[in-house]
C-alpha cells in the first residue's frame, strides 16, 4: 500500500531500486514509499508508475525517443511531456499550458532540478556518481505549494534519468 505524497517545502525523498535484480524504483518519505515506477519492454522506454491515488503510463516516444510522455490511467491524451535537448534539459507541457523547465545543475548530470513557470525550484533531485549508482535523493522546493502536477513532475523527472540509464548502457 503507497501512502500520500508530502507537499511541505523541505521534504526530502527518496528514489530507491526496490531490490538488486529488481527494475522498479521506489520514491520514499522516510520508511513510506510514496510512489512507484516500474519498467515495461525490453529496453525499458515504457513504465508504469502508482501512488496512492492514481496509475500513470509513462514511455519515450518520437524520432530518437527524445520526447517523454505520462498519460494518466489508460487514458489517450497526454497529461504532461518533456521535449529534451542534447543535454537532457528541457521543458515539461502540462496540459493545462504551463511549462516547467528540468535541467541539469551540474556537468556530470548528477543534480537536476524543476522549475515553475516562475523559475522557483519545484524540487531538486541529486543521484549518486558512478555507473552502479541507481538511487536519488530528492528535496522539494519552495515552488511546491500543494499543486496536484507534483507527482506528474516527479515521476516524469525520474523516469527521465531511469532512460538516460538505459540508453547509456545499451550504448556500452
Amino acid at each position: 500500500m503507497l501512502s500520500p505524497l508530502p507537499t511541505d517545502a523541505g521534504a526530502t525523498l527518496a528514489w530507491k531500486r526496490r531490490g538488486w535484480l529488481a527494475s522498479a524504483h521506489e520514491l520514499h518519505s522516510g520508511a513510506e514509499i510514496v510512489a512507484r515506477i516500474t519498467p515495461r519492454g525490453l529496453l525499458g522506454m515504457a513504465a508504469t508508475a502508482e501512488t496512492a491515488d492514481d496509475r500513470w503510463a509513462l514511455e519515450a516516444a518520437g524520432f530518437w525517443r527524445s520526447r517523454l510522455v505520462i498519460r494518466h490511467g489508460d487514458s489517450d491524451s497526454e497529461d504532461a511531456s518533456l521535449a529534451r535537448r542534447l543535454s537532457g534539459a528541457g521543458e515539461i507541457r502540462l496540459r493545462d499550458g504551463r511549462v516547467f523547465e528540468w535541467r541539469r545543475e551540474n556537468f556530470w548530470g548528477t543534480r537536476w532540478v524543476m522549475r515553475d513557470p516562475a523559475g522557483v525550484p519545484v524540487f531538486r533531485l541529486r543521484r549518486p556518481f558512478g555507473p552502479f549508482s541507481e538511487g536519488a535523493e530528492v528535496t522539494l522546493g519552495p515552488g511546491v505549494g500543494r499543486d496536484p502536477a507534483l507527482v506528474v513532475l516527479l515521476l516524469l523527472g525520474r523516469f527521465c534519468l531511469m532512460v538516460d540509464r538505459r540508453r547509456r548502457s545499451a550504448a556500452s
